[in-house]
């Protein structure tokens, strides 16, 4: 699977998972949805726009980079109807670079996630 057929497309992250912040670890209490806005050609890396903002204490965020969680896995398997486990990074509007949208030189830990991925 190539990375154009998942632009556009929206994903479901599963709830029960945790957030990993600087202050706790916050439970999902529900699943949340994301836009698919860019990807690397082998789908190893993706950034999500997600649709409604995620809230940690004070901070907001609107964008996620994601990346399998397993060696030899890609997110293009989400167009074959399996669910993916992956690294979710959550990125702030500040943070975020539509030019250079994984862009993650900056995060040091926290605001971030192991999740599962399929289509929503």
């Amino acid at each position: 699977m190539t990375a154009p057929n998942l632009i556009g497309k929206m994903i479901r992250i599963g709830a029960g998972d945790v957030f990993e912040t600087s202050h706790s670890q916050n439970p999902f209490e529900k699943e949340f949805y994301a836009l698919v806005t860019a990807a690397l050609p082998d789908a190893s890396i993706v950034a999500l726009k997600l649709k409604e903002p995620f809230s940690i204490g004070e901070k907001v965020f609107c964008h996620a980079v994601v990346s399998p969680r397993h060696e030899g896995r890609s997110i293009g398997e989400l167009l074959e109807g399996k669910a993916v486990l992956c690294a979710v990074t959550l990125v702030s509007d500040e943070r975020f670079s539509a030019e250079s949208p994984f862009d993650l030189t900056w995060w040091r830990g926290g605001n971030a996630e192991i999740a599962d991925l399929s289509l929503a």
